[in-house]
């Protein structure tokens, strides 16, 4: 565990997203783990600490699925340019938790359409969920990894200070009130209240610093 509170895994790829995911045991086994961890390390608040979890490729499958299970437990979850492909999701649970799912066009490995349809069936049902779909960015280099973090970071810095409370020990709804929307096409950015167009076709976004990088990392000018 490092000094900001994060745990860093070593996993080994694995290219099929069912055994990436938090299925057939691999949850309960995930949270045995970290049962061991708070007990060897004296961090007792491990045991029921939430968790955001960030996946690439066929391990983003790992965060949705997990979310679906322990929903109490998830802080929110980050899919980058990874695929589904038919693994089971509740979507009931899951489109109640924050979600940043980046996609590349020119994704020869991962692609973007597994990725886009998750996030349009998610908004569909309100779900607070984010799509940037980048042209620019392959399955994987360490240029665009860097780029997505310059909206990456502010995206996940916000939707922490909305979901986690000092005071309580559950995880708090994010809230449309606060959130702004970001159009698909035309990369605009507005308060959730003022924009016009179609809410559910469009980008969920938890405050105005994360739109504005939004807009920036999906190709707007600055």
């Amino acid at each position: 565990m490092t000094p900001s509170g994060r745990i860093v895994p070593d996993v080994p790829p694995v290219a099929q997203p069912e055994r990436n995911a938090a299925i057939a045991g691999a949850a309960d086994a995930f949270l045995t783990l970290l049962d061991r961890l708070a007990e060897e390390s004296g961090h007792q608040e491990l045991k029921s600490a939430p968790m955001l979890f960030w996946g690439h490729s066929a391990a983003g499958s790992f965060g949705p699925t997990f979310a679906a299970l322990h929903p109490a437990r998830t802080i929110a979850f980050v899919r980058y340019h990874s695929h589904q492909r038919g693994l089971p999701l509740d979507m009931k649970v899951v489109t109640q938790i924050p979600a940043l799912l980046f996609a590349g066009r020119n994704d020869e490995t991962a692609g973007m359409e597994d990725t886009q349809e998750l996030w349009k069936s998610g908004r569909s049902m309100g779900a607070p969920w984010t799509f940037v779909l980048r042209s620019d960015a392959p399955h994987f280099s360490v240029e665009a990894l860097k780029k997505a973090n310059d909206m990456a970071i502010p995206w996940i810095t916000a939707v922490f200070r909305q979901r986690i409370a000092p005071s309580s020990a559950g995880l708090r709804p994010v809230s449309d009130s606060s959130a702004w929307i970001g159009d698909q096409q035309t990369l605009e950015i507005a308060l959730h209240g003022s924009f016009s167009g179609s809410k559910t076709d469009a980008s969920w976004l938890p405050d105005e610093t994360s739109a504005r990088a939004w807009r920036v990392v999906s190709g707007a000018a600055k």
